[in-house]
């Protein structure tokens, strides 16, 4: 899981910190990547930071700039992320509708920990359901498995397509899974099984007849004699 907090006050980014940490050990959520910025325009610098956190712990007023500005610009590039605002102010959480966040935290309340703690076993959960992990050589990639294109096995190699949709490109991995292994952690309806060899997302078809399934990336599969007329 991937966090970002964006909050100009160090002493209570660090409190964030210290509880965050504290909930991963104890839910034994092992997958944790956190990361701080005290101002808007360091984490406004990269324009991935937008979209590469599954929880946003945004501050009301980061120095002289508006994080509700900040969550509007966040929403613009990323509608599945969750947003978490921290203030002092209660009477801000009336003008945060629009941006559909998950929680409000009201700085130096008790509760604020328990707050946290039901997101991060929410969003851990929603996650596994949304996401899938998968070696490839010496890294583990976390991908949305609806941008999944397609899965091709070749002997003991199992090439993956995938789109990047911050970069707007289609990228290949040899993963170190079998089909099965990867079929099995498939979780939307969107997949087709078209050959023993071969699982396709029919959001990613450009073409399809009695024989093949062309895909917009101009890959041409054809269905296996088992499988016609069962796709």
């Amino acid at each position: 899981m991937k966090i970002a907090i964006v909050d100009d006050n160090k002493k209570y980014t660090e409190k964030l910190k210290t509880f965050i940490h504290d909930i991963f050990y104890h839910a034994n959520i092992k997958d944790l990547s956190l990361k701080e910025f005290y101002d808007y325009d360091t984490f406004l610098s990269d324009d991935e930071n937008l979209e590469k956190f599954d929880l946003y712990i945004l501050d009301i007023e980061i120095k002289d700039k508006s994080g509700i500005e900040l969550g509007k610009k966040i929403r613009e590039k990323n509608s599945t992320s969750d947003i978490i605002y921290a203030s002092n102010y209660p009477e801000y959480s009336r003008e945060l509708h629009e941006i559909r966040i998950a929680n409000f935290l009201i700085k130096g309340e008790e509760n604020n920990y328990r707050k946290l703690h039901e997101e991060i076993l929410y969003l851990d959960e929603k996650l596994k359901n949304t996401h899938i992990e998968l070696k490839f050589k010496t890294q583990t990639l976390n991908l949305k498995i609806e941008n999944i294109a397609y899965i091709e096995s070749q002997g003991h190699k199992q090439t993956l397509c995938y789109y990047d949709s911050y970069f707007k490109t289609f990228k290949k991995y040899e993963v170190n899974s079998t089909l099965k292994e990867i079929e099995d952690k498939l979780t939307k309806s969107d997949f087709i099984k078209i050959r023993r060899s071969t699982i396709i997302n029919n959001k990613f078809v450009k073409e399809r007849n009695a024989q093949f399934f062309k895909m917009v990336t101009d890959d041409v599969f054809y269905i296996g004699k088992t499988y016609r007329g069962k796709v």
